[in-house]
């Protein structure tokens, strides 16, 4: 329910049409309502969680909630500002993206096991896969397109969101350009000016260091599941792990 809620939201911030190739809530019922089915998720999550009297479980529920509110926030200075770094990049997708994915993950071995290094193995697997579903949705953003992404590609670029290979790419620009492309990104790009973003992204190694990012990623979450043991649970992970980098969508 806070997944659904955190989309809910997301596409209001976001003013998206489309979620996923459907009509986002927002688009349906407007803003005001999508705000408070939004909420309202939000505290029917945190209700069932307390009618459960497991107060570590809630106490991972609620501190993901701040999380997740704290990363959107910083999205959104970043955008104004435009001082993003791969530092501040990874600390902001860790709490807007992959919070949602450890806290899931912690949840549910919670419920098997009280071996706390297993719980943090696991919390840690979810943190590493979802910043990689993060760095995943950066790159199709700019290698996809509307019929594989469900929403037109360059989203992204469009709405002034700092993403990894664009950050990689201002690191590779000399001055001049690269105060160029902010205020194209700042003055609500072009569709030509947004071709020739996604091309000098492709031309300075954006893509590539994405990529790698990904892969190293995605080692350091299967290193995480080698405190399991083999089993079609664990093989499931990997299974999702693997899809997880290799999705087209």
């Amino acid at each position: 329910m806070i997944h659904v809620a955190t989309l809910i939201h997301d596409d209001v911030v976001d003013d998206a049409n489309l979620r996923r190739g459907w009509p986002s809530v927002n688009r349906v019922w407007k803003n005001k309502l999508s705000i408070l089915v939004g909420d309202f998720m939000f505290s029917k999550a945190l209700t069932n969680m307390i009618h459960l009297k497991d107060f570590d479980a809630l106490d991972i529920l609620s501190s993901t909630a701040e999380r997740l509110s704290q990363g959107e926030i910083q999205q959104i200075e970043k955008a104004i500002k435009k001082n993003m770094t791969e530092e501040i990049y990874y600390q902001m997708v860790s709490d807007k993206t992959a919070s949602l994915f450890s806290a899931a993950c912690k949840l549910g071995v919670m419920t098997v096991t009280e071996d706390n290094d297993k719980r943090e193995a696991l919390a840690k697997f979810g943190e590493k896969f979802g910043l990689v579903f993060q760095i995943k949705d950066d790159l199709l953003d700019i290698t996809g397109n509307v019929e594989g992404l469900g929403k037109p590609a360059g989203f992204d670029l469009k709405k002034n969101i700092l993403t990894l290979p664009l950050i990689h790419l201002f690191e590779k620009l000399d001055s001049s350009d690269s105060k160029r492309v902010k205020r194209q990104l700042r003055n609500h790009v072009k569709k030509s000016e947004l071709k020739e973003i996604r091309m000098l992204i492709e031309n300075h190694g954006g893509i590539q260091f994405a990529e790698k990012q990904i892969d190293r990623l995605s080692k350091e979450a299967q290193d995480e599941l080698n405190i399991f043991p083999d089993s079609v649970y664990k093989d499931s992970l990997l299974a999702a792990l693997k899809f997880n980098s290799h999705r087209n969508n």
